[in-house]
């Protein structure tokens, strides 16, 4: 009875090897994105328009789901996304690191310098994208 006792008190907790707030971050990803695929088999009609569309967006197919711009704006939708998710994240789980009103001066214009980046490398200087031209 002894021996049984000890055996399963060993046993009882699991060690902890990934931090409860990455669990929690991870778990987010994926509801969501299971939601997101989903919600195209819903949409659709049949299973064959839902499997098109979902090869299309995997392989980044340009047609009826990339018109007018060429697929790298999609990976600078997913990189958007994950700063969001990013400084949520740090936010809500870790408010005491910060990049912008951080009290350090190098850790400041660091972040703004990265803003600046962001911007520049993301963003369209000439006419042609601009969303009020035909008002």
């Amino acid at each position: 009875m002894i021996q049984k006792q000890r055996i399963y008190k060993d046993k009882g907790k699991p060690k902890k090897y990934i931090g409860k707030e990455c669990l929690v971050f991870w778990r987010t990803i994926i509801t969501f994105l299971v939601k997101s695929i989903t919600a195209v088999f819903f949409k659709e009609s049949s299973v064959s328009d839902a499997l098109y569309i979902s090869k299309a967006i995997f392989t980044m197919k340009s047609g009826a789901l990339f018109k007018g711009s060429p697929p790298i704006n999609f990976f600078y939708y997913l990189l958007v996304v994950a700063i969001l998710v990013t400084v949520e994240f740090f936010q809500e789980y870790l408010p005491n690191i910060k990049l912008i009103n951080n009290k350090y001066v190098v850790v400041r214009y660091t972040g703004y310098v990265i803003i600046l980046m962001i911007i520049l490398m993301i963003g369209v200087f000439n006419g042609s994208q601009f969303i009020y031209f035909q008002f």
